[in-house]
């Protein structure tokens, strides 16, 4: 008798003990969403599995994760080119796209950055010369004088072979799309193909020749005129304008595209952040870059979104914060 009441003792210990160890081992998962008003600053790639803090999370457009005791973050609905990180969020979490939740701040109305690199660390930034004095918005010389946009250049060939997206860096409608599948699109300054050379006629409206690609006749102002009318030329070959109908802008253009990567045509309405193409070396180039133009009032009307002492643009710059580093701060 006193063996059983032993036994039966020792049999409530042991279930009083697994009973308190588990309660006390369970978290409760809650769950982060990216708020909509959020848009990516720059987008996610898939690597290799990490734990990550609780306090912080991946800002990026259509995710929303649960986070669990562990830290781990458990991906609920994920975009479609991300698809294969379903399950527990394989994603590279450098320190380029992780901030805190409280410190994030969207302004809807500035340009986000408009392509999947991270400048000095795998693309470069070769700075416009809007005002054509030969010095940049930091009182640096300009790396081209004259050149009317901002250059953001790849660090190799694979990168582009790999595929390096560009987004729309505001909403708006695809004014234009410049589509060439067979282009080639590996021009440099020495290559002599037909894709990568200047026209071999004069400019005219809807003139598709050499590097050079043209508007049809419509009011676009731009000097070159038929009567009331005008065009505008591009030298990127394949190239996309979007005209915005929010922000401070009035358009934003993309060059050197490569070729059989457009998503867009004329007419497409397109979302701040969402992907239109990929980088490529078409047209008038040296290498693998984006050609990004800003447009201020109206068409052609190229103005600087970097704000620097040496200007032309001195007031606020027209880009939104990013999440490069592990804080806020604007692309310079």
């Amino acid at each position: 008798m006193k063996f059983k009441r032993i036994l039966l003792f020792i049999v409530l210990l042991s279930t009083v003990v697994f009973l308190w160890f588990k309660a006390a081992t369970i978290v409760p998962s809650r769950s982060i969403s990216t708020p909509t008003s959020l848009v990516h600053a720059l987008p996610i790639s898939t690597t290799t599995e990490k734990h990550i803090d609780s306090e912080k999370y991946i800002n990026s457009p259509g995710y929303s994760f649960e986070v669990d005791g562990s830290d781990r973050l458990t991906v609920v609905h994920i975009d479609a080119h991300n698809e294969d990180s379903l399950g527990y969020a394989k994603k590279s979490v450098n320190d380029a796209i992780i901030t805190r939740l409280s410190n994030v701040i969207d302004n809807p109305e500035k340009l986000i950055w408009p392509i999947d690199c991270i400048p000095g660390q795998d693309c470069t930034i070769r700075h416009a010369d809007v005002d054509s004095n030969a010095i940049d918005h930091n009182c640096n010389v300009a790396f081209q004088a004259g050149h009317s946009g901002t250059d953001i250049a790849l660090l190799s060939w694979e990168q582009m072979d790999l595929g390096i997206d560009v987004y729309a860096a505001q909403s708006g409608t695809v004014v234009w799309a410049f589509d060439h599948p067979n282009a080639f699109d590996r021009c440099t300054a020495e290559t002599k193909h037909s894709d990568c050379l200047p026209p071999n006629s004069s400019d005219f409206a809807s003139m598709d020749n050499g590097y050079t690609v043209c508007t049809e006749s419509g009011r676009y102002c731009s000097g070159k005129s038929e009567g009331p009318y005008c065009y505008l030329c591009f030298n990127g070959k394949n190239v996309v304008v979007i005209k915005h109908d929010a922000g401070e802008v009035f358009a934003t253009r993309y060059d050197h595209l490569k070729s059989d990567s457009i998503i867009v045509r004329q007419g497409d309405y397109v979302d701040r952040g969402e992907k239109i193409a990929e980088v490529g070396s078409a047209g008038q180039s040296a290498g693998p870059h984006l050609h990004f133009e800003v447009w201020g009032k109206g068409f052609q009307d190229v103005v600087e979104p970097f704000s620097g002492e040496c200007g032309p643009n001195t007031a606020d710059s027209l880009w939104n914060d990013w999440l490069w580093g592990d804080r806020l701060k604007s692309p310079n």
